[in-house]
């Protein structure tokens, strides 16, 4: 099991200007938990459900590259569920994060239209796979905790 913390400041505009950063500023903290053994992405889903909220959503390229990072060290499959699912036409997280930021493979078209593989995956090169969801892979559960 690997843990990993990630703190975020929040800023009130689009982009945090240079003054910005040296203001005390609110901020939310989270941590994932890299789950070695392998399950179907539902096992996955509902492992995470139990024991911490959910899969982790990486909704900005900075917590893909921290969570790429711990990945790469650890001893798990080579791509890892996260909580990414197809439904309704299209990818949404399993938390209700907006799907703004995306690390498909450039030139990649199936996961517009996935056919039998509605689940989402990391791999270890930090590029996002569609996959069938009855695959057992390791995965990343996502929890918040208090931040002092």
């Amino acid at each position: 099991m690997v843990y990993i913390y990630i703190c975020l400041i929040l800023c009130t505009s689009f982009s945090c200007p240079a003054y910005c950063m040296t203001l005390v500023l609110p901020f939310f903290c989270f941590s994932t938990t890299v789950m070695e053994e392998k399950m179907a992405w539902e096992e996955a889903l509902e492992y995470c459900k139990e024991t911490h909220t959910t899969l982790t959503s990486l909704t900005s390229e900075t917590e893909n590259l921290l969570t790429l990072k711990e990945i790469q060290q650890g001893t798990v499959t080579d791509r890892v569920w996260i909580g990414l699912c197809f439904l309704a036409g299209r990818w949404l997280w399993v938390d209700g994060s907006p799907l703004i930021y995306e690390a498909w493979s450039e030139g990649d078209r199936e996961h517009q239209c996935p056919g039998r593989n509605y689940c989402g995956a990391l791999n270890k090169n930090g590029v996002w796979e569609n996959l069938d969801c009855k695959e057992k892979l390791s995965f990343i559960c996502l929890f918040p905790f208090s931040c002092g």
